[in-house]
């Protein structure tokens, strides 16, 4: 696996300059793929060494055992020659122990994932080899990456194929560095640099080795390693050059898209998994092992961890209409006023009777647009901004990112009833079909999802939100618990209301009810609806 990353935001001020110039990620720059291609894999099955090792001069082994990092300090792959404590080890492999050691503590002796296996004497020893050398024009044509995991023996393949790996990190990561097109090899530089590609490339040999290499769904794998650099170094937003390529053209990169490039823009997401809970990740990678697929593996963990994947995903889009001049409200995505907002696929004005926007869209692909809606309090307009989303798991599991649903946005000076009431105006907003998902100006729009909290703990609340599609706040719907049987437990009448941008029914939960799985019946005028809810003391 060859990895690139560029990027970081939270440098000093002559890294931001440096920073404005840097290429974003328009082509991939990650060359996984070139890697774990069938003629590759096909190669290593049959016992023939498909990569060779880098040849390096140096070597020094951790204490533990645990890596072996090999080096040279002339020619071309030298390291920087500066030994300033004096261990006759240059600093910068000093520093390459100290990055992998944390990465080490942080995602298998914190995280739980298992380590990456052992690779007998290859490189001289058991240890997890990685080798130092110059990356800046390592890649197809010349491009640069900032780190390589290359598969090299097959170690088990039921019920999936599983690798030893190993590891080579660039010598320096200097920003004089310069791929063969006289571009800038890097965007974040130095030790910060080395760092996160610790964190990403290490936890590919946990993936190879622990896990299985599905050979599809890669995208999965990029955003896990991804993620780890936002887990494991917090203070160095590698990353955001990606992020910020999803936000300037969400159209190219749905969720669904399998490519490998697209795991990149999506790393900071593990964020929204750790919410759902903070083992969904580790879980999905368990899944994987089993031998199911990795967006499979991932619909499978949500569900069992109590909401589904569309679920979770329609949540949060707010998070990512969150971010530049709005990111102060964004507690997913760190600093997230330093990314860029999203931008908009259409912005007009709407002229009565109404305005429409209509297009189609990939399954989990997110599409932003604004309209101007004639306000009932002033002479300028009032702003709605609107994402939605198709949220079709089947699609996401198949590794389905070209079916495509036709959708229409309309804005109109005369709402039906089910329209959403847009404030400030007597306009209404309504989003087709109802497989599309949406949020619009402190809004959200979906199709029934899961109650929330889940699983509720009467230890520490009664309150379960039950969410509400046909209904705006001031209305009444009847909220109904049920057993398993669907049996009436008790019933109240709600008043919808608005949380957050969420529009719910307050549902409060008797204190006696014993833990298990439930039903929620919806009732109102227009609709009735069955949703599930677990309970746990």
């Amino acid at each position: 696996m060859l990895c690139s990353r560029a990027g970081s935001l939270l440098f000093a001020f002559c890294f931001l300059c440096l920073a404005a110039i840097a290429q974003p990620p328009t082509t991939a720059r990650c060359g996984f793929a070139e890697r774990v291609t069938p003629n590759l894999i096909s190669k290593i099955h049959e016992g023939v060494q498909a990569v060779l090792r880098p040849t390096l001069p140096e070597f020094v082994e951790s204490g533990d055992g645990r890596f072996r990092i090999h080096y040279a300090t002339s020619g071309p792959d030298a390291v920087p020659n500066v030994d300033s404590d004096g261990n006759a080890l240059p600093d910068y492999i000093d520093a390459c122990f100290n990055a992998l050691g944390r990465t080490w503590r942080a995602e298998v002796d914190t995280l739980g994932y298992l380590p990456p296996p052992a690779d007998g004497s290859e490189g001289g020893s058991a240890a997890l080899d990685v080798y130092v050398r110059d990356l800046s024009k390592a890649g197809p044509s010349g491009t640069s990456y900032y780190g390589v995991t290359s598969i090299e023996k097959l170690i088990g393949s039921v019920p999936i194929d599983r690798y030893t790996s190993w590891i080579e990190l660039d010598n320096d990561y200097s920003e004089d560095n310069r791929d063969a097109t006289g571009a800038m090899a890097y965007s974040t530089f130095g030790i910060d640099a080395l760092n996160v590609t610790c964190a990403h490339e290490f936890h590919h040999t946990i993936q190879n080795g622990s896990y299985g290499l599905a050979n599809t769904h890669l995208m999965f794998y990029e955003l896990t390693s991804t993620w780890m650099e936002l887990r494991v170094w917090p203070d160095v937003q590698d990353w955001t050059v990606y992020a910020n390529a999803l936000f300037e053209n969400p159209e190219r990169w749905p969720f669904s898209n399998v490519s490998p490039s697209t795991g990149y823009v999506w790393g900071w997401f593990g964020n929204i998994l750790a919410e759902v809970d903070p083992s969904t990740m580790r879980l999905t990678w368990e899944k994987i092992a089993l031998g199911s697929l990795p967006f499979k593996a991932l619909v499978d963990v949500c569900l069992q961890r109590g909401s589904s994947f569309a679920d979770v995903f329609c949540r949060h889009l707010p998070t990512m209409y969150r971010t530049g001049s709005r990111g102060a409200a964004n507690t997913i995505i760190p600093d997230a006023s330093a990314l860029k907002e999203i931008r908009f696929y259409n912005n007009e004005s709407a002229v009565p009777p109404s305005a429409i926007s209509g297009g189609n869209i990939h399954a989990f692909e997110t599409r932003a647009m604004r309209f101007l809606v004639p306000s009932i309090n002033s002479a300028d307009p009032v702003s709605v901004d609107v994402l939605l989303t198709w949220p079709n798991e089947i699609a996401l599991v198949n590794g389905n990112s070209t079916t495509l649903l036709p959708y229409t946005v309309t804005v109109t000076s005369s709402p039906l009833p089910t329209d959403a009431v847009i404030a400030g105006t007597s306009w209404g907003l309504r989003v087709s079909p109802a497989e599309i998902c949406s949020y619009f100006s402190g809004a959200q729009t979906r199709k029934p999802v899961s109650p929330y909290p889940q699983p509720i703990s009467l230890s520490t609340t009664r309150r379960l939100y039950v969410p509400i599609t046909d209904n705006m706040p001031g209305n009444n719907v009847t909220l109904t618990l049920m057993s398993s049987m669907t049996i009436s437990i008790t019933s109240a009448i709600a008043t919808v209301e608005l949380d957050g941008d969420l529009i719910v029914a307050p549902f409060d939960l008797p204190t006696d009810l014993s833990p298990g799985t439930y039903l929620v019946r919806v009732e109102s005028k227009m609709s009735s609806m069955l949703m599930k809810i677990a309970v746990k003391r």
